[in-house]
């Protein structure tokens, strides 16, 4: 096993494996391509629910002060990439996004990141989360965002399939737990319910699509 390999395991905990670690999907593309791109209005770029802090990395050797947020502390892990590339606009911050405030935030927000991560809290959490972040945001700014999706195979025997969005928040059933390492309660999506989430926050979807194992992604914009 290797170092990153070994890495990877100890962060699953009981959130599953970090995705980003793994390979590179659209949706990391996406906000690369919009990172580099003259269309960011700021180039300052948040990566919520890190992970091992893949993307963040990216933003910052691509030239963006780059914050990291993630419940499990990777200080270390980001302070020796900090130094070793040379990244002095790359942080990160051990917090629970679930009670985030304003201050938490840089003021003047370019792209905001978060790669499955969000279906880990209830749909109001969510919605808190949003409510904060979105004021941060530039005009034009953009989110990219990605959930498990509730036609995923996450969805076979989860109990809380035939629930509005709002009331659904519930552990995978026991296979698809021990399958992918998600021992918490989730909060599976459709595209749509990302996208009403994302509207109701002042973000207007630029596009959103399913990936081939039933995972919603959407790219949002700041209206």
């Amino acid at each position: 096993m290797t170092a990153s390999s070994s890495a990877a395991g100890e962060h699953q905990g009981s959130h599953g494996a970090d995705i980003t670690s793994q390979w590179i999907d659209e949706l990391d593309l996406e906000a690369i391509r919009f990172v580099v791109s003259p269309a960011i209005p700021e180039r300052v770029a948040l990566d919520l629910g890190c992970g091992l802090g893949m993307q963040g990395i990216r933003f910052a050797t691509l030239g963006c002060s780059a914050t990291l947020y993630d419940i499990v502390d990777i200080g270390e892990r980001i302070e020796q990439v900090r130094r070793m590339l040379a990244l002095d606009k790359l942080a990160f911050r051990r917090i629970d996004l679930r009670r985030v405030s304003a201050e938490d935030f840089p003021p003047q927000v370019g792209a905001a990141y978060s790669q499955r991560f969000i279906h880990h809290l209830r749909f109001e959490e969510a919605s808190a989360l949003l409510s904060v972040l979105s004021p941060r945001l530039c005009a034009r700014a953009r989110l990219f965002l990605s959930a498990s999706g509730l036609g995923s195979e996450l969805a076979d025997g989860y109990p809380h399939a035939a629930r509005p969005v709002e009331e659904r928040f519930a552990p995978l059933a026991a296979p698809m737990r021990a399958k992918h390492a998600i021992r918490g309660p989730v909060c599976l999506y459709t595209t749509a319910e990302l996208e009403r989430l994302a509207l109701a926050h002042g973000l207007r979807t630029v596009r959103t699509w399913t990936s081939p194992f039933g995972n919603v992604k959407g790219v949002f914009e700041r209206l």
